[in-house]
């Protein structure tokens, strides 16, 4: 396995949650002015067992051990719990269809 020098470690990280992805470790982009990771002579030197996912100008993504536990564990939830919110709000909106002529008797009752 690759040891890091602590220099060569991220000083901040936060794991964040993409819907196409799941979760990642991102950590600050310091190389910024570099185009891409793969031809990085000098850039971001990944954590061992962190497998990079994609760069944007501040920031860049891995894939960890924990994030693909994550996944495993709770990834699918983010997406059960928006499947369950469109099909209430699907619902909700049946329920106003089917009783709009009552709906609209009782507004001009008002």
């Amino acid at each position: 396995t690759q040891e890091l020098h602590p220099r060569d470690r991220p000083e901040t990280l936060w794991v964040q949650y993409y819907p196409s992805r799941g979760f990642t470790v991102v950590v600050p982009n310091v190389y910024v002015d570099v185009p891409t990771l793969a031809s990085r002579p000098g850039g971001i030197i990944p954590m061992p067992g962190w497998q990079y996912q994609f760069h944007s100008g501040e920031k860049v993504a891995f894939k960890t051990p924990v994030c693909e536990m994550l996944d495993e564990r709770i990834g699918n939830w983010f997406l059960h719990e928006r499947d369950r919110e469109a099909a209430v709000i699907r619902s909700l909106l049946e329920f106003v269809r089917d009783r709009e002529e009552d709906l609209q008797d009782g507004t001009r009752l008002l």
